[in-house]
């Protein structure tokens, strides 16, 4: 998906040659930032990069995040690099970009050695931070920046892009509906993955009149080794759950079927929808995962009753 809004800041940032030294991309639920952080760094660096993989990228650019052991989101690894970064170490107005995805998740020590960063910035110094929890990010920060939205993909350009990776055509249904974005999906779903949404489909229709069918099954992916696939399942089991209000018109039979027993059912799948829903969007933080697994599942049972 193009960001129009997002090209049209920084087509009139070049335009006036009013470039902001702060960019701070915000989305929800596992939006992919990759496509609107290159095109910053492209249009402003006159770049054609195509990755953030790290050995990729050019000594002008550095990426932080939460998961890279040399450039972490510690406060010792920024201020460090922020120390190491001198302009002499660079083409004469060459510009130097720091990408730190999830600042929402950085400490707050981090954060406030960010802060006396970006107040007195260097001259072409640019910041692009990413963040799916806006409200965690503090004020102080995104006054200092200029908050652009980026829109997930759809269902209609996730399935397109499926398809042209030769993925069948009712997987590639189901998958496009289900999962938050493309990246997810070539990153987190595999065929197993996809032989157990089609059973746990099954399982949930005969849980209408039981819900313990639904829990059993669940049950045995509750462990280290399978995470993943059970937070697969419940990504599935909330697009199930939609199909009581889900006015959208399926092409597939099997997705058509499905939609019309859900809507027939009397417990309160809006609920189980947002319960599930709170449950993904904190699976990352949840200090003892298994354990919060475990009240999700209750809460859900209880809503059937």
């Amino acid at each position: 998906m193009n960001n129009l809004k997002l090209e049209k800041i920084i087509h009139n940032s070049l335009q006036t040659n009013h470039i902001s030294h702060c960019y701070l991309l915000k989305g929800y639920e596992e939006v992919d930032f990759t496509k609107s952080i290159l095109f910053i760094i492209n249009s402003l660096n006159n770049s054609n990069l195509e990755s953030l993989a790290t050995e990729q990228l050019p000594p002008n650019i550095k990426i932080f995040d939460k998961f890279n052991e040399n450039a972490s989101l510690s406060k010792s690894d920024l201020v460090t690099e922020f120390q190491n970064s001198t302009l002499a170490s660079f083409q004469t107005n060459e510009r130097k970009f720091y990408v730190i995805q999830g600042i929402d998740q950085a400490s707050s020590a981090a954060l406030n050695a960010l802060l006396k960063t970006i107040e007195e910035p260097s001259p072409n110094v640019i910041f692009i931070f990413t963040t799916t929890k806006i409200s965690r990010v503090p004020i102080t920060i995104q006054s200092r920046s200029l908050v652009i939205s980026v829109p997930k993909e759809s269902p209609k350009e996730i399935l397109e892009k499926l398809l042209n990776l030769n993925y069948e055509q009712k997987k590639a249904e189901y998958l496009a509906h289900i999962f938050p974005s493309l990246t997810y999906i070539l990153t987190n779903v595999t065929d197993e993955t996809w032989w157990h949404i089609r059973e746990l489909e099954k399982q949930f229709l005969d849980s209408f009149k039981n819900f313990s069918v639904l829990y059993t099954y669940l049950a045995k992916f509750i462990k280290k080794d399978t995470k993943q696939i059970f937070i697969n399942l419940l990504y599935a089991l909330k697009f199930f759950y939609a199909q009581k209000w889900n006015l959208e018109k399926y092409k597939n039979e099997q997705l058509k079927a499905l939609a019309l027993a859900v809507r027939k059912t009397k417990f309160d799948a809006y609920a189980c929808y947002i319960e599930l829903s709170e449950f993904l969007d904190n699976k990352n933080e949840n200090y003892n995962f298994f354990l919060q697994v475990e009240k999700m599942l209750i809460a859900l049972s209880e809503y059937y009753e």
